[in-house]
């Protein structure tokens, strides 16, 4: 009997084996590969080892950030309502079962933004300066451009994966951004107006810091396929101008529906364009929408130039390296059903006596009327002032920080936060920190301070100039002491006096 059937048979299982694991290598590399050789972060951090915790001056010292998702956004996974009233009469536009807080979530009005800015103040008055607080609200640059789209030929295009058919006859989606629009929220159903001026007050006040979030907040490639089946949710929904899905999962999440990992990285780069372009700065921690991650994504956020990510509050922590900083959030969203306030309190506190660390989530949700009663509302409100105040009151060396600053000193004892003509560093370790004066170009402003007198604002503590003038450039020396804050800021900068 010839050996040539068994050696065929060999060698054709042999390949088979060979095909199968190179598939198997292809889903690895897609998944999890550490994309170290395709570039680095723009705000690279000396990250210590897992072992090694920075050495800060004060053992009891503790960080808290408020990280606020969902700003800007108009669009979700499930219907964004302009009111309560709106949502109860429009029962068939709802895709989330009875009992669940988010059958009416909303938006932002102006009212919100001045009444919170008015808490945050009011919060602020006669507090040292590492004590007041700060939000860093998650911001949604963009959303669907329901005008525009309604002119396109049904059925829509919707092979929008790819980056170069997203503005092609292959792509039915179109979107408004936040840098050169006022985007859905000043349209039907919401009538907002344009809220980009208050957007920005917060910000020069310097009571809230965003950092990015998303672009859409919902899977597109998936709403248009929804779309174009005749008498859908989805399709009932446009009508109204509101983005749903069949279901309150359908359309999750953001970053999920691409098939290469350059699309994806390419996708989160056009949002990061518009938030830097609207805000002045490039925007330095992720949170997903949703929190949904993978290994894939955290490689893509990296790529993109991100220091550091936030997750869920019970979320595991994927394999994140090439100097990402990854923190958990404890949840504390008064708005939830049978929400305990003192007992969430009480749980944050001894989160910061026992890490030293809490990055709290609290949804911009907590402040939005709209969906509430006056009472309903002013609990959440109130909620979060007793968190702030018990906080104050039971951590003597408590320091509110932002969600970029929290994620620097965890990984390094300090930080540097870029703000509005000026950068603040604050030293924590048990050592002092030699710095050079950076152009705020580091952080992705357009204009540079190049050949422009700088000054030295001692916040806290002390630190040595040494500079040759009464006035600082960029590349001079600093040294930064231990438990020390200050300032560099263009001489004409005016930053926010406390009233």
């Amino acid at each position: 009997m010839s050996a040539f059937p068994s050696i065929s048979r060999l060698y054709f299982l042999r390949l088979v084996a060979t095909l199968a694991l190179l598939a198997l290598f292809r889903s690895a590399l897609r998944l999890g590969t550490d994309w170290k050789s395709l570039g680095k972060p723009r705000f690279p951090l000396t990250i210590s080892p897992p072992f090694r915790r920075p050495q800060l001056n004060q053992a009891n010292r503790c960080f808290l950030s408020i990280s606020s998702d969902d700003w800007g956004r108009w669009t979700d996974a499930v219907p964004i309502f302009p009111n309560r009233t709106f949502a109860e009469e429009h029962e068939e536009l709802q895709t989330a079962p009875r009992g669940f807080w988010y059958r009416f979530a909303t938006s932002e009005t102006l009212d919100d933004l001045q009444t919170l800015r008015e808490l945050l103040r009011h919060l602020n008055q006669d507090v040292a300066f590492e004590k007041r607080v700060v939000l860093t609200p998650h911001w949604i640059v963009g959303g669907p451009d329901f005008l525009e789209m309604s002119r396109i030929q049904r059925p829509f295009p919707h092979d929008c994966r790819r980056v170069e058919d997203q503005r092609s006859e292959r792509c039915g989606y179109r979107e408004l951004l936040l840098h050169n629009s006022a985007g859905g929220l000043s349209r039907a159903p919401y009538f907002r107006g344009d809220l980009r001026e208050m957007y920005r007050q917060l910000y020069i006040d310097e009571l809230w810091h965003p950092e990015y979030h998303g672009r859409s907040h919902f899977s597109i490639s998936r709403w248009l396929e929804e779309l174009n089946i005749p008498g859908s949710k989805a399709a009932l929904c446009f009508n109204h101008s509101i983005v749903c899905g069949t279901s309150q999962l359908e359309l999750r999440s953001e970053f999920d529906w691409f098939n290469e990992h350059h699309d994806l990285v390419a996708w989160i780069q056009g949002g990061v364009d518009a938030f830097r372009a609207f805000w002045g700065y490039l925007p330095r921690i992720l949170s997903s929408p949703h929190n949904t991650w993978t290994p894939w994504l955290a490689d893509a956020v990296r790529m993109a130039g991100f220091i550091g990510t936030s997750l869920g509050d019970v979320q595991d922590v994927y394999r994140m390296d090439g100097g990402l900083v990854v923190t958990n959030r404890p949840r504390f969203d008064a708005f939830y059903p049978n929400f305990d306030c003192q007992a969430a309190t009480r749980d944050i506190v001894h989160l910061l006596n026992s890490t030293k660390y809490a990055n709290v989530m609290w949804h911009a949700q907590n402040a939005m009327k709209s969906a509430y009663s006056s009472e309903d509302y002013e609990q959440h409100l109130s909620c979060f002032e007793r968190l702030i105040l018990k906080a104050r009151e039971a951590l003597p060396n408590l320091a509110i920080v932002t969600e970029s600053e929290l994620h620097q000193i965890r990984a390094r004892g300090w930080s540097a936060e870029i703000w509005n003509n000026s950068i603040i560093y604050r030293n924590y370790l048990s050592r002092s920190v030699d710095l050079v004066v950076a152009d705020c170009t580091a952080f992705g402003a357009s204009n540079s301070w190049e050949g422009r007198d700088l000054v030295l604002e001692k916040i806290q503590g002390t630190a040595e100039s040494h500079s040759s003038g009464p006035s600082l450039r960029i590349g001079d020396k600093l040294r930064l002491h231990p438990d020390s804050i200050i300032r560099i800021q263009t001489i004409e900068t005016k930053y926010p006096v406390q009233e």
